[in-house]
Formats: C-alpha cells, structure tokens, sequence
C-alpha cells in the first residue's frame, strides 16, 4: 500500500473502503458528527483498522503556529502539515459560500499535502446541470433530485449566474472547468487535468431504470 492519504469532507465514509485498501494510513475528517458517527460504524464493521476519523470544520484555518488543543480542537495538529501524498475533496466545495471560503479549503488541502502531493477534487459541473435542466424541461419531468428551473425569479437568475442550482431542494454550487482551474491556481495548485465523471441518466434523475428516463 502507499502511504498516508486524507478524505477531507468523508461525510459517512463512502470512499473510506477503498481509500484503507489501497494506503498504509487514512485520516477522514467532516463537519458533521452525525456523518463522522456513521462513517466511524462502517469502518468499525468493516475492520478499517488504518482508517481514522473525526470531526473538523474544513472551512476553517487548520494550522496555526500556537494553539491549546484542548480548547481548540478543530484546528489541525501541526504535526498533519505536509503529511499526506494524496487529498480527497469529493463534493466539498458545494456550499453556496463567498469565493474565499472555498479557497480556504484548498489551501487548507495544500498545507495538508506532502511536497509532490496529489489533491484529487470532485465537483458538479454548470454545464451539465443546464443540460440536464433543459432535457427536463422538454420532457415535462418533475421528479427525482434534479430541481427544474423554468422562469426564474431575480434572485435564482442571480444564483444560476454565480453557479448555483438546486438539487434536491439544496442551493448547490456548480463549477466552469475554467473557473475552478482559477480558483486552483490562485491558491497555488497546479491542475494536471480535468476529467468528467460520467452518470447514467438514471442515476442523475434518481429513476430506477431506464425505461423511465424522460425520451
């Protein structure tokens, strides 16, 4: 196996499996104690003994020079910097949060990474949420996770704008292959590609089968 890996926003450890196979040691954090309780009971009866997981806010600065653990637990041990050789940050920078917010967490994914570290970066794409909006709309379907914008108001115009569409009822951020390289770079990463993860139709509308996709 390799060495350290970090599942930064595991929510209930979907990837931990996979990621305890395949590393010598993974750390898994999230917001959310519900999610870190329920990711900490999958690894348990998995027998992840490598995998270890607990809650911190990514969206705050992890490191800092002087700290009390005891009081401020949800900062990053100095002892993590430039610790892992790969970060994973699957559906993370959704949140409909200002722009310095979602670099934050990068560099707090930088700081976490080894010299020569790979990050690994999951997001929604606005293109295909436009896509998928305009094969619903056409074919009048109304169900599943995908919220169908007909005649926006002012304020989901001005949201669809910066890259943000309901899903399921939740303002999600999406991202422009262009914008995200920009946001990458400007907290200092070096992105060396941009591949699409490819969903059935099924899968995207939350049908299940596709004799049920919308023609």
């Amino acid at each position: 196996p390799f060495g350290c890996c970090i599942d930064m926003g595991c929510g209930a450890g979907k990837y931990l499996p996979a990621l305890a196979a395949r590393f010598r040691a993974v750390r898994a954090y999230d917001l959310s104690p519900k999610l870190v309780g329920l990711a900490q009971k999958e690894c348990r009866r998995r027998g992840l003994q490598n995998v270890e997981v607990q809650v911190r806010d990514l969206g705050q600065v992890w490191y800092r020079e002087e700290r009390q653990p005891s009081v401020v637990p949800e900062l990053g041990d100095p002892s993590e910097m430039e610790s892992y050789g790969l970060a994973i940050m699957a559906n993370v920078l959704i949140a409909p949060v200002e722009e310095s917010t979602r670099a934050l967490m990068l560099r707090n994914a930088m700081r976490s990474l080894c010299p020569g570290g790979w990050l690994l970066v999951v997001v929604p794409s606005t293109e295909s949420a436009l896509y998928v909006n305009m094969r619903c709309d056409e074919a009048g379907h109304t169900n599943g996770p995908c919220d169908v914008l007909r005649r926006p108001s002012r304020a989901e115009g001005a949201d669809v704008l910066q890259g943000v569409l309901r899903r399921g009822g939740v303002r999600t951020k999406h991202f422009l292959e262009p914008e995200f390289r920009m946001l990458a770079g400007r907290v200092g990463f070096e992105v060396e590609a941009c591949e699409k993860v490819i969903y059935e139709w099924r899968a995207e509308l939350g049908l299940d089968s596709d004799v049920q996709v919308p023609a």
